[in-house]
């Protein structure tokens, strides 16, 4: 199953369970999981199902909006049709057009919340922004992981991290706090003469439709190539290495095994 066939299959997914014991869609699934840009695009998929659900479920319903339905129907079945002129339009609204108007600025503000979101997309390019701006470049320049930790825990940010061991010969230099919508996020510098890398570090619940969990996400920010995932609460964004050569060293130290 394609990427295509798994988007047409997923796009009337319930959320509720129904579908666990279909084939088809447990196939779309787990197409999904194998896919990073299709399981961020489910994700999504499922986030915008859930607000909708949850702001529909909201709507009071009339006690006897099904009588009144139905009492219009025999009303307009067995009444003349008279047209009136458009100035003598003065008739009482019905209760299921009270109701109707009542979904539609239910959906419609369901779309303007999900639009409101704080999108991923977002973060990363104004992290990236905030990392290449800032003067100096690093808060603390240390090459000593553990100095680094406690001094992000220190401020509020998350120092606890774990990286994939292929990313364990990387030597940091120096780090910082930045901020995104009132939340601290960890960053530290990593490097040497020939090569430069910067790793953002927030809690995963900041973020509405954060990257993937354990499954690299990658994107260009501008001249940068960034790659991004979740992990155990955290969200990661790392910059300055290619696709090709992420992927090379995870592979080669054992896909995904973390280290603290």
């Amino acid at each position: 199953m394609n990427a295509s066939q798994a988007k047409q299959i997923l796009s009337s997914y319930r959320p509720s369970g129904q579908h666990v014991h279909d084939a088809e869609f447990t196939e779309a699934v787990v197409a999904a999981r194998s896919n990073p840009e299709l399981a961020r695009w489910f994700a999504e998929l499922q986030a915008f199902d859930a607000i909708m659900t949850s702001a529909l479920g909201r709507v009071p319903v009339p006690p006897d909006l099904k009588e009144s339905i139905l009492a219009q129907a025999r009303s307009a079945r067995s009444a003349p049709v008279v047209r009136l002129p458009w100035w003598h339009w003065r008739a009482p609204i019905p209760v299921s057009a009270v109701a109707a108007t009542f979904v539609l600025l239910a959906v419609v503000t369901a779309l303007w919340l999900y639009q409101k979101t704080d999108q991923f997309a977002d973060f990363r390019d104004e992290l990236i922004q905030q990392g290449l701006e800032n003067e100096p470049h690093v808060e603390v320049q240390t090459s000593d992981l553990l100095q680094i930790r406690a001094w992000l825990n220190g401020r509020g940010a998350n120092g606890d991290f774990a990286l994939p061991r292929g990313l364990n010969d990387l030597k940091p230099v120096g780090c910082a706090t930045l901020e995104w919508k009132g939340s601290k996020v960890a960053f530290v510098c990593f490097g040497n003469v020939l090569h430069h890398y910067h790793l953002y570090v927030v809690e995963q619940n900041t973020l509405h439709h954060p990257p993937p969990e354990d499954q690299p996400y990658f994107e260009d920010s501008g001249a940068w190539k960034t790659v991004s995932w979740s992990h155990h609460g955290k969200t990661y964004l790392f910059s300055g290495m290619s696709n090709f050569s992420f992927v090379r060293r995870i592979r080669e130290a054992g896909q995904w095994h973390w280290s603290s």
